[in-house]
C-alpha cells in the first residue's frame, strides 16, 4: 500500500477516533451534573446509555468498512481475499430499575384521629360518634378534654401552636372547624431563590452555577456583590437588618445558609420578644416564695409543702383570674400532686 493511502487511512481513524471521544466526554459531563435528587436522572441514564450503545456500534462499523474498503480492495491477492466477517458488538445489557418501594400506609387524619380517641375515652363505637355532640354529652368532662388535646398535641405536633384555641370548643366538630381554618404554611425553597437571584445578576442559568464556587470565580467583584445582597434583602426584606453579616459569605453556599438561619430565628426573636408569660411559668412564679422559704424543690408534694385543699384551690383561681389556660385546666389542674406535676401539664396545654 502506497504512503498516500496509509496517510488517508490514518487520518480518518483520528478524526473519528476524536468525534466518539468528544461524545464520551460530554456524555460524561452530563451525568456529573446530574444529582442524586435529579427528578429525570434514571430516564436521562438510560437514554445516555442507548447512545453510546449506537456511537460504539458505529464507530467499530466505520472502521470495519474503512478496512474492507481501502486495505483489502487494494491487496493483489484478490482471489484469495475474503471478506473479513462482521464485528460483533455485544448490546450493553440494560438493568430495569428497581421498583420503588410501596409508599406507607397514610397516617390518619384529625378526623379519624379524634373518633378513636373519644371511642377509647367514652366507650362509644367510633364509627357511632356524632361530631357535632357536645364533649360533655359524650361523658368527657374538663379532665378527660385535657388529656384529649395533650394527646391530639403529641399525636399531631402542628396543633400545639392552636392549643389555645381549643379551650371554649365544645364538639369534635368545632376543633376540625378550627383546624381546618388554621393557615398552612409552605416551606421556602431558599436554595432555589438564592440560585435564580444569582443567575440573575451573572446571566448564567442557575442549573449551571455551583453553589460551593467563589463569587469572585464567577465574576462578581465587589460592586456586583452589593448588587446581589440587594437582590436578596428584597426578596426578603427581614434580612435588611443583617447585610453586614451576609456581604461576608464567599458563595451561594455560604448564603443560603445565613439566609436559611436568619429566616429560621426571626420569626423565634420576634415571639420571645412578644409573648406573655407562659401559663406554667406563672405558676412556678407563684409557688416560688413558698419553695424558697422551705428549701423544697417544685417536686415535692403539695401537702408536703403545706398546702391544704383550699390553698391549692386558691391557688388555681388566682392562676384562672390571669391565665385562660388554667382557667380551662380547672379539675385537672387540681388534681397534680406537685407544682412540677402541674407546670408540666400547663406546658402541655400551652
Amino acid at each position: 500500500m502506497n504512503l498516500a493511502l496509509d496517510n488517508v487511512v490514518q487520518d480518518f481513524i483520528v478524526s473519528n477516533g476524536k468525534i466518539a471521544q468528544s461524545y464520551f466526554d460530554l456524555s460524561g459531563k452530563i451525568i456529573d451534573s446530574l444529582c442524586e435528587s435529579h427528578s429525570a436522572r434514571e430516564a436521562v441514564l438510560l437514554r445516555l446509555i442507548e447512545q453510546a450503545q449506537l456511537v460504539t456500534s458505529q464507530y467499530l462499523e466505520a472502521h470495519q468498512q474503512v478496512v474492507q474498503s481501502l486495505y483489502l480492495n487494494h491487496q493483489d491477492l484478490a482471489a484469495e481475499r475474503r471478506e473479513a466477517p462482521p464485528l460483533s458488538v455485544t448490546p450493553l445489557r440494560v438493568v430495569p430499575a428497581a421498583p420503588l418501594p410501596e409508599a406507607p400506609a397514610e397516617a390518619p387524619g384529625y378526623e379519624a384521629w379524634l373518633r378513636e380517641e373519644i371511642s377509647a375515652m367514652s366507650g362509644l363505637p367510633a364509627a357511632d360518634i356524632d361530631l357535632q355532640q357536645r364533649f360533655d354529652e359524650m361523658g368527657l368532662d374538663s379532665l378527660s378534654r385535657v388529656n384529649l388535646f395533650d394527646a391530639l398535641g403529641q399525636a399531631f405536633p402542628e396543633t400545639r401552636a392552636h392549643a389555645e384555641h381549643f379551650f371554649d370548643l365544645q364538639s369534635p366538630a368545632e376543633v376540625l372547624a378550627q383546624l381546618a381554618s388554621a393557615p398552612a404554611t409552605e416551606p421556602v425553597d431558599v436554595a432555589g431563590q438564592v440560585l435564580a437571584l444569582l443567575a440573575e445578576i451573572t446571566g448564567f442559568d442557575a442549573a449551571e452555577l455551583d453553589p460551593r464556587q467563589p463569587y469572585e470565580e464567577q465574576g462578581l467583584d465587589s460592586l456586583i456583590r452589593l448588587d446581589f445582597l440587594d437582590l436578596v434583602t428584597r426578596q426578603w426584606p427581614a434580612l435588611k437588618p443583617h447585610e453586614s453579616e451576609l456581604s461576608e459569605a464567599v458563595c451561594a453556599q455560604q448564603t443560603i445558609a445565613q439566609v436559611t438561619r436568619l429566616l429560621a430565628d426571626g420569626p423565634r426573636a420576634e415571639a420571645a420578644e412578644a409573648a406573655p408569660i407562659a401559663p406554667d411559668e406563672r405558676l412556678r412564679e407563684a409557688v416560688a416564695p413558698l419553695l424558697a422559704e422551705q428549701g423544697a424543690d417544685a417536686s415535692r408534694p403539695f401537702a408536703e409543702l403545706g398546702l391544704t385543699g383550699f390553698d391549692r384551690a386558691a391557688l388555681c383561681e388566682r392562676m384562672a383570674s390571669t391565665c385562660s389556660t388554667s382557667a380551662f385546666a380547672g379539675e385537672a389542674l387540681m388534681s397534680r400532686r406537685s407544682p412540677e406535676d402541674a407546670a408540666a401539664l400547663l406546658g402541655r396545654m400551652g
